[in-house]
């Protein structure tokens, strides 16, 4: 139930991510919704690769050598997410100047 809602919740935020780059009703922030998308795709293989991780194999003879490579690359993906999101926030929140 929670890959479910998970994936429904991630599908729809990216439905509208993408509505929002094609609209012409944006604003100028495309950079914006460009880096948003950057984050939602990120934050999706964080959350795939934290499930990855939990479903492995505790009999297998290096298993704690894996679920720590795995759980660094989860940690690896959810910075570069959170670097998206910053950069997305900061894109939105600018203020474009006038001449």
């Amino acid at each position: 139930m929670m890959i479910y809602g998970f994936l429904l919740i991630m599908g729809i935020s990216l439905l509208i991510v993408l509505l929002q780059i094609f609209s012409k009703k944006r604003n100028n922030k495309l950079s914006g919704y460009v880096w948003m998308l950057g984050h939602l795709i990120f934050i999706t293989v964080t959350f795939i690769c934290l499930l990855e991780t939990f479903r492995f194999d505790a009999g297998h003879p290096m298993a704690s050598e894996e679920v720590s490579l795995r759980l660094g690359i989860t940690g690896v993906s959810w910075a570069i997410s959170m670097v998206f999101f910053i950069a997305a926030v900061l894109a939105f929140s600018s203020k474009k100047r006038t001449a």
